[in-house]
């Protein structure tokens, strides 16, 4: 399978997950959903497919109610009263990471669903799933997952330094990340993002890129990736929270959803509805940065 295959490959898997993972659930398999970053090694090493609840769109923004919002809580709110999500539907346990209240207004939200939250470092969290899950998995099915996680964060890590390096554009970093979270099978997830890490190995990119945070990506106006793609620089890529855990963010230009817990961070932008003057704003304070960057380079040679 060719490159551009695989992209379209991973946008089919994005935008068909409603149809399989009804199919996967209605052949008696596990279906998880998740809200934020949550160990679920047990979930797979129980034959089962975790899926990630968050909205990426606001076709349903009308039936949440909840004020102050960032919007992909709210339109996973909306989904939730509405009815119309089938991975809400499909979705039992839902495992939510605490570190977001806004996560926690959805858990409200969420009607019958077995609710399992999970705090950092949570000693008892594997246990607490094999009980609502109503099965132990083996020992060596288990370790199997866990070294399999460490691979495929591994491959998503050296994704990340190519897009820091613009051997991966912006724009197919997202397709990427966002496309393997909806392919049940995490053997294809690995060798997917395995073909990408190798393929930028080959690609001399930039020694120059500008540290930007993030909440998230998905589901933002495709015109942005593009616009910031144009630039000659990489993208130093941290994440502010909300996805994943929090990282290293100082001196980096947080780009987070509108109400988002992090949209206090000083210079953040906010990327709710994107729309040509803020693409427009947004390359400007990346290339001030930028220029700052090679003032500070003058001054230190």
């Amino acid at each position: 399978m060719q490159r551009n295959e695989r992209l379209e490959k991973l946008d089919y898997a994005r935008e068909q997950a409603y149809v399989t993972v009804l199919e996967y659930a209605a052949n008696g398999k596990l279906v998880a959903g998740t809200l934020g970053p949550v160990p679920a090694d047990v979930i797979r090493a129980a034959g089962g497919w975790t899926v990630p609840l968050l909205s990426q769109d606001d076709t349903t923004l009308s039936y949440c109610n909840v004020p102050k919002l960032c919007d992909p809580a709210a339109a996973t709110i909306g989904y939730a009263k509405s009815g119309k999500c089938p991975l809400i539907y499909a979705a039992n346990p839902v495992l939510i990471h605490t570190g977001c209240a806004h996560r926690m207004q959805i858990a409200e939200c969420l009607g019958d669903k077995t609710i399992l939250l999970y705090e950092k470092e949570d000693a008892d969290w594997e246990e607490k799933l094999c009980r609502v899950i109503g099965f132990h998995p083996s020992d060596a099915a288990l370790q199997k997952e866990k070294q399999q996680t460490i691979r495929l964060h591994t491959l998503h890590r050296k994704l990340r330094d190519a897009v820091k390096k613009k051997s991966l554009s912006l724009e197919d970093w997202v397709t990427v990340t966002d496309g393997v979270r909806f392919l049940p099978d995490r053997k294809e997830q690995e060798e997917m993002l395995s073909y990408f890490v190798d393929e930028m190995k080959a690609i001399k990119g930039t020694d120059l890129s500008i540290p930007i945070g993030i909440s998230t990506l998905y589901g933002t106006d495709p015109a942005l990736q593009k616009e910031l793609d144009k630039a000659p620089y990489g993208y130093d890529i941290r994440y502010v929270g909300c996805e994943a855990p929090a990282e290293e963010t100082v001196d980096c230009v947080p780009l987070v959803m509108t109400n988002c817990a992090c949209s206090q961070a000083k210079g953040s932008i906010t990327l709710g509805q994107t729309g040509p003057a803020l693409r427009a704003h947004l390359i400007n304070m990346l290339h001030k940065g930028e220029q700052d960057d090679s003032r500070q380079s003058q001054n230190v040679e």
